[in-house]
């Protein structure tokens, strides 16, 4: 599915806002929706059905009637989240940028800054593992899940003509993910966030892009004061 031709565009209350109400929408989409802010806010395990028609404002009956179990709707559910979450932080951004260096930093700054979010979805992803019925399956969507944005990744690293991309990829992602399960297991890395970020950078890339960034607006700043002399 290609996500920058607005497929699945309503979202959860935490995830974005100003989107379209869910009694906006139609009733799969309020079905799914209602499902991924309940997961997200406590846990597969907690959640029953009632809960998820009372918050979509559907009867249960309408939930099977799109969906063969509980499990395959909360898959969908974290499908639609993972979709949500990466259009309003990496595909967005990307696409306003002018180099493969800035689509890096944007890869590292977005997912970071966006922890909070991003380590209720992992929650969510661990609970369907955890409490999965249909072993393979459910493990195989959450696979094709983190493919996608490691793909991205290493079409990034491509760009930058960095030896080994694919390996990279995998590295970063899960640099990025050791991250978030930090931050969700202890509440606090301990470190400050924005080091940590342009260090990861560094890693990748051997420069400092928020400091060149800097400088090249100092530059520009000067450039202007000068004409107005």
């Amino acid at each position: 599915m290609d996500l920058n031709k607005g497929s699945y565009i309503p979202t959860s209350r935490y995830l974005m806002s100003g989107m379209p109400k869910i009694k906006e929408i139609d009733t799969r989409k309020k079905i799914v929706l209602s499902a991924l802010e309940l997961f997200t806010e406590s846990s597969y395990a907690t959640v029953p059905i009632d809960a998820i028609a009372e918050r979509a404002k559907v009867s249960k009956g309408a939930i099977f009637h799109y969906f063969d179990s509980k499990l395959d709707l909360a898959k969908e559910a974290l499908r639609v989240g993972m979709e949500i979450f990466w259009r309003r932080s990496v595909y967005e951004q990307l696409n306003k940028c002018r180099n493969p260096e800035e689509k890096l930093w944007i890869i590292i700054n977005d997912s970071l800054s966006s922890i909070t979010d991003q380590s209720k979805l992992v929650k969510f992803a661990n609970d369907l593992i955890v409490y999965c019925e249909d072993g393979k399956e459910t493990i195989n969507v959450i696979k094709d899940i983190w493919r996608k944005y490691i793909g991205i990744v290493e079409n990034i690293l491509n760009e930058l003509d960095i030896p080994n991309s694919k390996i990279k990829a995998c590295i970063l992602s899960a640099c990025i993910d050791g991250f978030i399960y930090q931050i969700l297991i202890l509440q606090d890395l301990g470190v400050n966030l924005d080091l940590l970020k342009q260090e990861i950078y560094n890693l990748f890339i051997g420069g400092t892009y928020v400091n060149e960034k800097k400088r090249s607006m100092s530059n520009n700043k000067q450039l202007g004061d000068e004409g107005k002399l």
